[in-house]
């Protein structure tokens, strides 16, 4: 496999165009062959990864049905995990029962599963100096598996196998983070929110489409069966420097001690 660069993951957009016209501004949808992104996964690729039973839990292993994640009870029993540890393990035959059911199948951090989606993200993390991390999503039928919503992070699709409409909305969360602020909207809020459709897209294999964190969107699968994988961009944002400065700072008697009386 050879590692690619960032200028051959938006090819054929230019980095100078990229930058101007669409970074944290505007979602880009980039076609491209259909063996663009074959290195990255297909269905092969995928279900080597799922006979590593031991690598999976129900922390990164997760159902979603009719809009709503499926309880780990309904799909996993108890039992070690790679660590010894104890946790929620998903069972193949019932995991396979929601499936069947239209159930889209979520394998969380994946980006360290095999080198060519390391590499992938590293490439991301180099451009743009962040942590990137990947999810793998995967639908059997033409059913939504989440609402209309936003990320807190740069969204980077890559269609594998199968087709995938994306409606991308006009409406865009002013730089969501992880916190009671963007974490507490209800549906009706996010309705209101995302606004008219902006762009509607079919992803087919080769497909790359970047959206900038906070702008509103959802997905349907459109084949009998689909994967794409999701990395996100997480940049240091100005929270995070508060956060290490509150950690530095218990270090200081001075910052510990209460304000003098005035």
């Amino acid at each position: 496999m050879s590692i690619p660069s960032f200028a051959d993951i938006i090819a054929p957009v230019s980095e100078d165009e990229f930058f101007s016209e669409y970074f944290d501004k505007a979602p880009l949808h980039v076609k491209g062959k259909p063996d663009k992104f074959a290195y990255l996964m297909s269905w092969q690729a995928l279900n080597g990864i799922l006979d590593m039973t031991s690598i999976w839990s129900s922390l990164t292993l997760g159902l979603h049905l009719d809009g709503e994640f499926v309880k780990a009870a309904r799909y996993c029993v108890s039992g070690p995990d790679r660590n010894d540890q104890q946790g929620m393990m998903p069972v193949t035959g019932k995991v396979h029962a929601f499936l069947a059911q239209g159930a889209t199948l979520v394998c969380n951090k994946v980006d360290r599963l095999t080198p060519a989606m390391s590499s992938f993200a590293g490439i991301l993390e180099e451009t743009f100096e962040c942590k990137a991390q990947a999810n793998l999503y995967c639908s059997w039928r033409e059913r939504k598996a989440f609402d209309s919503h936003f990320d807190k992070h740069g969204v980077w699709a890559v269609q594998a196998e199968g087709s995938k409409r994306w409606l991308i909305y006009e409406g865009r969360m002013d730089h969501p983070i992880h916190h009671d602020h963007s974490e507490t909207l209800d549906k009706d809020v996010h309705h209101q929110a995302r606004g008219k459709v902006l762009m509607d897209i079919v992803m087919r294999p080769g497909d790359l489409l970047y959206i900038p964190h906070g702008q509103y969107h959802d997905a349907l699968a459109m084949s009998g069966g689909t994967i794409h994988v999701t990395f996100g961009t997480f940049p240091v944002i100005g929270m995070d420097l508060l956060t290490e400065a509150y950690e530095e700072a218990a270090e200081f008697s001075a910052f510990r001690a209460p304000f003098p009386r005035i």
